[in-house]
């Protein structure tokens, strides 16, 4: 886990998960502005389900229980760990 962590913080992973609520809101401003109303909803409720549960439970959950995990020290012997 500790590995992971440190190789998810890069420069692909930060605009494709950050950057796509913000796409998602741009889509449905262009969809308003074209006056597709049904596109409109659904980019803005995509934009908002990704802050909620993608954005929101990472913050809220994922990033504390990482912290702890990071703390903890990693066995070297199989039979310990």
């Amino acid at each position: 886990m500790q590995a992971m962590n440190d190789s998810v913080r890069n420069a692909v992973f930060a605009p494709a998960f950050f950057g796509t609520p913000l796409v998602c809101a741009l889509a449905a401003f262009a969809a308003f502005q074209a006056g597709h109303k049904g596109a409109t909803r659904a980019f803005a409720a995509a934009a908002l389900v990704y802050l909620a549960g993608g954005i929101g439970v990472t913050i809220a959950v994922n990033v504390p229980m990482n912290r702890g995990l990071d703390t903890l020290d990693v066995p070297q012997a199989l039979a310990e760990a």
